[in-house]
């Protein structure tokens, strides 16, 4: 299912998506891949929703909005929409 975004080559981001949110700098001095992680798209009452699906979490991590995480690293990111990606 669409969920009315895209990603950074223009293809809509989809239910089951796992986007590369790349945050433009080092997050923490001890992680070396800490300038990105993954999350995952669904769908929750009616929400998209975002999920940390791999890499470096967060301090404090929860699910966001998926709205919101595009808003919030747009001007530093590049996301990438993509079911098949595999995540280690």
């Amino acid at each position: 299912m669409k969920t009315g975004y895209n990603d950074s080559n223009n293809d809509d981001i989809r239910e089951g998506d796992f986007l590369k949110i790349d945050l433009g700098m080092r997050m923490s001095s001890e992680v070396e891949n800490s300038n990105y992680f993954y999350v995952k798209v669904y769908l929750l009452d009616g929400t998209w929703m975002v999920t940390q699906a791999g890499g470096w979490k967060p301090s404090g991590y929860s699910d966001w909005t998926l709205a919101g995480t595009l808003r919030n690293v747009a001007n530093k990111s590049i996301i990438i929409a993509n079911k098949h990606i595999i995540i280690g």
